[in-house]
C-alpha cells in the first residue's frame, strides 16, 4: 500500500491565527495521520513570519514534518504538484478552488461562510469536502486507508 501525501496549511488549520494556540485536536490528529500517511506543511506567509512559524512547529513537536513556504496561492499549487500531494487541507477556498485532480478538504467551522458559499457560489464546492474539525478530518482520512487496504 502506497502512503498518500497530505498537504496541510498551518494558519487557520493547525494554528489559531488569533491566539497562536493549536486548533483543537490538530496536534494529536496530525500525529495519528503520520502513522499511515506522509504529511507536508505548505504555508503562504510573509518572510517575517517564517521564523516564528518554524519556532511554533518546534514548540509543538512538529518540526520533523517538511515545510514549504510560498508567497502566492499559485506557488502553493505548484508545491502541491511537485510533492505529489494527494489530499490538501486548507482554510482558504481561493487556494482549494485552483487545485485540480486531488482530494480537497476545506477546513472551516464557520457556518455563515459555508452557507454563503453554498448559496452564492455552489460550483466551487463540487470537488471539495467540508470538514469542521480535526476529528472529522482524521476519521475521513483513516477510513480511506482502511477501505484502500481492504481492496488490496
Amino acid at each position: 500500500m502506497t502512503r498518500k501525501v497530505i498537504g496541510c496549511d498551518i494558519g487557520g488549520v493547525v494554528r489559531n491565527m488569533a491566539t497562536f494556540e493549536p486548533i483543537r485536536d490538530s496536534i494529536e490528529s496530525i500525529n495519528k495521520l503520520l502513522e499511515s500517511h506522509d504529511l507536508i506543511f505548505i504555508s503562504k506567509c510573509k518572510e517575517s513570519y517564517k521564523n516564528s512559524t518554524i519556532e511554533w512547529l518546534k514548540k509543538y513537536n512538529l518540526s520533523h514534518i517538511p515545510i514549504f513556504f510560498c508567497e502566492t496561492y499559485k506557488d502553493k499549487a505548484q508545491i502541491i504538484k511537485n510533492n505529489k500531494v494527494t489530499t490538501m487541507i486548507d482554510d482558504k477556498l481561493a487556494v482549494l478552488s485552483n487545485i485540480p485532480d486531488i482530494e480537497l478538504i476545506w477546513f472551516c467551522d464557520d457556518l455563515q461562510k459555508i452557507n454563503g458559499t453554498k448559496k452564492y457560489n455552489p460550483n466551487v464546492l463540487n470537488n471539495i469536502l467540508i470538514m469542521k474539525d480535526w476529528n472529522a478530518v482524521t476519521e475521513h482520512l483513516s477510513w480511506n486507508v482502511v477501505t484502500e487496504h481492504l481492496s488490496d
